[in-house]
């Protein structure tokens, strides 16, 4: 008998406990501005309290607060002690296409509250992670190519949407793609500097890694493409030297 895979990893339960926790909070706190609106136009006029009911009303509300945040320290605090001791999960396509679509959603507010389902920026080849050091990356990547060809994906896309491409630049000599996975909630200049530092770090490391850089962007992989650009020549970058073309 077959049974389905489970995609999400421990980590991403905790995030998606935390977003739903701090959903109920601020459904809450809504339905207390309404409440208290509501109160001042259709009762005796109350002073301001920002927002705040008092009496009964303001007990039930502060009681919700109080409860729901102590249940979600609770479920933080067990996923702490859990975590560190569950085996690593390779990750699936599926769940990297749901985390690309929660971050272009969610992706700034999930990187201010530290939140595990937040992306960080990073290269990758076939669907693997490089590391920030172009000596340790893997077969002909590790040596010198002609032309290296950084494919960016668009908002809540991932790099499994930019595969044809990748498989069409792979069939050309000297040509080798890469996808760049980011958070695309984020805003597009904190990505931009992000890349454009990322390249400078991969250049630094291995001066002769490649001739020729070529960036390809798609929707908003485009805009991120020319913000990297603009913050790599304003802080003058040595890798803009290598870019031939942005598509």
């Amino acid at each position: 008998m077959s049974t389905s895979r489970i995609h999400l990893h421990p980590a991403d339960v905790q995030g998606l406990s935390r977003l739903t926790i701090d959903g109920v909070i601020g459904t809450a706190e809504l339905v207390e501005q309404l409440h208290y609106a509501i109160a001042r136009v259709s009762g005796p006029t109350l002073p301001a309290r920002n927002g705040k009911m008092r009496g009964i009303s303001g007990l039930v509300y502060r009681s919700i607060h109080g409860i729901t945040g102590m249940v979600g320290q609770s479920i933080d605090f067990g996923f702490r002690q859990i975590l560190p001791h569950l085996p690593a999960a390779a990750s699936t396509p599926q769940r990297e296409r749901f985390l690309g679509v929660i971050n272009g959603v969610l992706g700034d507010y999930l990187e201010v509250e530290a939140n595990p389902l937040a992306l960080g920026m990073q290269l990758r080849y076939k669907g693997s992670a490089l590391a920030t050091d172009v000596q340790q990356w893997p077969g002909k990547l590790a040596t010198q190519t002609d032309k290296l060809v950084v494919i960016i994906h668009g908002l809540c896309m991932t790099d499994h949407d930019c595969a044809v491409l990748a498989n069409s630049i792979e069939k050309r000599d000297g040509e080798t793609p890469v996808h760049l996975s980011y958070n695309s909630g984020r805003s597009i200049a904190q990505n931009g500097q992000d890349l454009a530092d990322l390249l400078d770090t991969l250049f630094c490391s291995q001066p002769d890694a490649s001739k020729e850089i070529v960036l390809i962007g798609h929707s908003m992989g485009g805009l991120l493409a020319r913000s990297a650009v603009h913050h790599a020549l304003l802080d003058e970058q040595a890798w803009t030297n290598r870019l031939t073309r942005l598509i």
